[in-house]
Parts: structure tokens; C-alpha cells; sequence
């Protein structure tokens, strides 16, 4: 059975802070969450504020699939973008999901996709590339080949209160649309944020990218992972 991605909850914020947390999130047991942020570089020089370890209110475990930063050095000058997935083991009944900085981080943007699988299915992220990053108006990851029936998972943050232009390609299945969320912190395209997230379950075996853009020149960062429905736990991630 193919995993089925549905947008349940998204958000972001402009107060300066430790700590996030998205609220009123419910997902029944054995659902799996997928989490992406979009944040400040707030860290010394750049570095990415963003903590490893992200908690909700049930006591549920994420795992964090990726990490990409994108910085010329100063703090705040560009963009992070973070992913985890959670297996759902006690149930969220408008539970809060908590993110984690290791300094006070003004803009973030956020969204959260519940997938669902059939019956003694797991989902195995069996890829995760290792981020891209830069400054332009086109955005675009390495061509990976993706297993008909698998999903090509694809996130972009950039520094900007703009739109994110999705990946539209039809090969070998269409993207879904858009899920996209900015966080503006004023009338400076560098005090704000943006995220959009999308994924395309292939119908046949391939190769896919993840394109997206926007119309000027900002800062960015995109990671692609592919999700596979497996009737056991990942030799490589334990949920």
C-alpha cells in the first residue's frame, strides 16, 4: 500500500525565543508525523540555532531526518531548515509538538504532514540527501532515482516573506500541491522566513528532482527524502 501525506497543522511566529511549540495536534496511534521547520540562523557566525531534539506532549520520539543550513557567516543571514519523523505510539489529542534553539530566534515557519499506512506497515525513510543550499532564484536538488510506489518527499526554506514557487514536473507522477507557510517579521525580506513542502508518490522507477524558486534573489535551503512502506523497522532508522 502507498503511503498516504495529508497537511494537518502549520504556523509560524515572529517572538523572539528558546523555545516554539505548535499546538492543538491530533494523530491517532500508529499514524507517523512529519515535522519541517524553517528558522533564523540565529547561532555564533551563522550556525544553525536549531536543536536536535523536538518533543510533543504525549511523550511520542522524533527522529531528526536532516538539518540544512545555509549562511555567509553572520548570524541571521540566512536560513535553516530541519525535518524529523515520529511514529505515533501514544496518542495526540490536541497535543503540542515543542521546538528547541540554542539562542533567542526571532522567525520561524512551520508545518506538520500526517502520514498513514496500511495495515503492519512502517515507513522507512531508506534516503536522505545531504541538504542543498545557496543564493539565487532557482532552487533544485540531485536527480535521485525513486521504486515505483515509493514517495520523493521534498522541503524548501528560504529568507524571505515571499512566495515559494512548487516543483510542478509530471514524471512519473505529479507533485501535490504546495503546502506553504511564511512567517513575516516586517517590510526586510532578511528578517523573515519561508517554507513550503511537497511530495509526489512515483508510478513508475526513475529519476526525480525537487525544483522550486521565487522571484528575486534569496537566501535557501531544500532536502529531498524517500519514504518507502515496509512490512518491518529499518535496519538504518528504529521509530
Amino acid at each position: 500500500m502507498a503511503l498516504t501525506f495529508s497537511n494537518i497543522s502549520s504556523g509560524s511566529s515572529t517572538t523572539a525565543s528558546t523555545n516554539n511549540s505548535i499546538l492543538n495536534i491530533t494523530a491517532e496511534i500508529n499514524s507517523w508525523l512529519l515535522v519541517s521547520i524553517a528558522i533564523d540562523n540565529s547561532g555564533i557566525n551563522g550556525t544553525a540555532s536549531l536543536l536536535d531534539t523536538i518533543t510533543d506532549t504525549s511523550g511520542n520520539i522524533y527522529t531528526l531526518l536532516s538539518k540544512t543550513n545555509r549562511t555567509a557567516g553572520v548570524s541571521n543571514d540566512g536560513t535553516t531548515l530541519g525535518i524529523w519523523l515520529g511514529r505515533i505510539t501514544t496518542i495526540l489529542n490536541n497535543g503540542n509538538i515543542t521546538f528547541n534553539f540554542s539562542s533567542d530566534t526571532s522567525t520561524k515557519c512551520y508545518s506538520i504532514k500526517k502520514i498513514t499506512v496500511g495495515n503492519n506497515e512502517w515507513v522507512t525513510p531508506i534516503s536522505i540527501s545531504n541538504g542543498f543550499t545557496g543564493s539565487g532564484t532557482a532552487f533544485s536538488s540531485s536527480a535521485i532515482s525513486v521504486i515505483s510506489g515509493y514517495t520523493i518527499f521534498g522541503a524548501t526554506a528560504m529568507e524571505s516573506y515571499s512566495a515559494i514557487t512548487a516543483d510542478s514536473d509530471t514524471t512519473n507522477g505529479s507533485w501535490s500541491t504546495a503546502y506553504s507557510i511564511i512567517a513575516n517579521n516586517g517590510s526586510d525580506h532578511t528578517l523573515s522566513q519561508s517554507l513550503s513542502t511537497q511530495q509526489k508518490t512515483v508510478t513508475a522507477t526513475g529519476n526525480q528532482t525537487y525544483n522550486t524558486s521565487t522571484v528575486s534573489t534569496r537566501d535557501w535551503a531544500l532536502n529531498t527524502i524517500i519514504f518507502a512502506p515496509t512490512r518491518a523497522k529499518s535496519i538504518i532508522f528504529v521509530l
